[in-house]
């Protein structure tokens, strides 16, 4: 189970270091994994989006891949993250952290 948390975390850290690809960019990406027979880059991000958004309406971490999604998008997006939304992620946080 510890592999697959790993692999979890490591497909979540490869869409975050994908976020500023252009549209054209993830077009052709994506073609190519389609090619390949695996799942599309956007397809990655619908998941992670819906996930982070699950993470935000809970209003709690439930676990260490739920954790370092949430941390990496309050790391790398607070441009695009309102005030509340950076508080209640920096409080998930905090509270996971302390949990543990």
């Amino acid at each position: 189970s510890k592999a697959l948390t790993g692999l979890r975390q490591a497909a979540n850290d490869a869409v975050e270091s994908l976020q500023d690809l252009t549209v054209a960019q993830v077009a052709a990406f994506d073609a190519k994994l389609r090619l390949a027979g695996v799942m599309t880059l956007s397809e990655m991000r619908r998941r992670h989006s819906r996930q982070f958004k699950g993470i935000l309406k809970r209003g709690r971490v439930r676990n260490e891949t739920e954790y370092y999604l949430a941390k990496g998008i309050l790391d790398s997006c607070t441009d695009t993250l309102g005030p509340t939304d950076q508080a209640a992620l920096a409080s998930m946080l905090l509270a996971f952290e302390q949990a543990s």
